[in-house]
């Protein structure tokens, strides 16, 4: 999707991700000629179950298209850690969310290039690296759930010293 800053009614800056025309479709075509794929594949590995990889990497890429999905993720994983010292997810705006658009609160913040272009010291780097160890694989043994974007675009470093995770599904 694209992301445009924009304010609600009320004044709240937000971020607005807006899915690209025709991605669904494309995602679909593409994975048509995988099924093909696969009848190739059984024959070579007749016991790879190679359908169910396929169908399962269908559902999941098919799922990335779903911003409402999105939004209870990023929700979901914004309650879970609204109490830690260094992470931070971005509400979530739902009035304003639909199957291609998720609106949620707008973080300022350094990207993840111009954050390390300020030299942070190696316990900073140690204290962000702990955070999103955390985060990323604390989730998984602690709630079940897992954020299948781990892409240093996705981190915003604000001002007041925590990482903002954007985007989490």
């Amino acid at each position: 999707g694209q992301v445009h800053r924009a304010r609600l009614p009320d004044g709240t800056g937000v971020a607005v991700k807006v899915q690209y025309p025709g991605i669904e479709k494309a995602i679909e075509s593409d994975f048509s000629p995988a099924a093909i794929g696969t009848r190739i594949g059984s024959l070579f590995y007749p016991g790879a179950e190679i359908d169910a990889f396929v169908a399962e990497a269908r559902t999941r890429f098919l799922e990335e298209c779903d911003y409402v999905h999105e939004a209870a993720a990023q929700s979901r994983f914004a309650q879970l850690f609204s109490g830690h010292p260094v992470i931070t997810v971005p509400a979530v705006h739902e009035d304003y969310c639909s199957r291609r658009v998720l609106t949620s609160t707008w973080v300022d913040g350094k990207t993840f290039d111009l954050f390390l272009e300020t030299g942070p010291s190696q316990e900073t780097r140690d204290t962000i690296g702990k955070a999103l160890f955390a985060f990323y694989v604390g989730s998984i043994f602690a709630h079940g759930l897992y954020t299948c974007d781990p892409h240093p675009g996705n981190y915003l470093f604000p001002p007041d010293g925590r990482i903002a995770v954007l985007f989490l599904q």
